[in-house]
């Protein structure tokens, strides 16, 4: 596990990468660059799918949100699973989703099993 000030990041199995967004952050450009770099390093520079999950309170600016959706930065991410714990939230996700729309296949889960299964499942249909 690698501890950021505002994130936790391990890698869950071969290639999948979960990012816990830690309580009350507000993520801007310089953090979204170093979580996409410990993501690299964990996956060792291989292509890899994210789970992002966190605590409460989470906020991102806008810049990092266009960044985030840029294809620039999805280079060697093959697909981001976003869990979410209530149906208010991933409706908000979805909202982001439509608007941003971000070159890496993104998808919200409410259960995180749900969102675990869709990334083998994107990453098996990868390699």
């Amino acid at each position: 596990m690698i501890k950021g000030n505002k994130f936790q990041a391990m890698l869950l199995a071969d290639g999948v990468v979960e990012n816990f967004l830690l309580k009350g952050v507000n993520l801007d450009v310089d953090d979204v660059i170093e979580i996409k770099q410990v993501n690299m390093h964990l996956a060792e520079n291989k292509p890899y799918c994210v789970l992002v999950s966190g605590d409460e309170f989470i906020t991102i600016s806008k810049e990092a949100k266009v960044m985030v959706a840029s294809e620039k930065f999805a280079h060697n991410t093959i697909a981001k699973a976003i869990v979410v714990d209530n149906l208010s939230k991933k409706l908000i996700v979805s909202f982001y989703l439509a608007v941003n729309k971000p070159k890496i296949n993104t998808k919200s889960f409410l259960k995180r099993n749900d969102a675990l299964n869709w990334l083998l499942e994107k990453q098996k249909e990868f390699y």
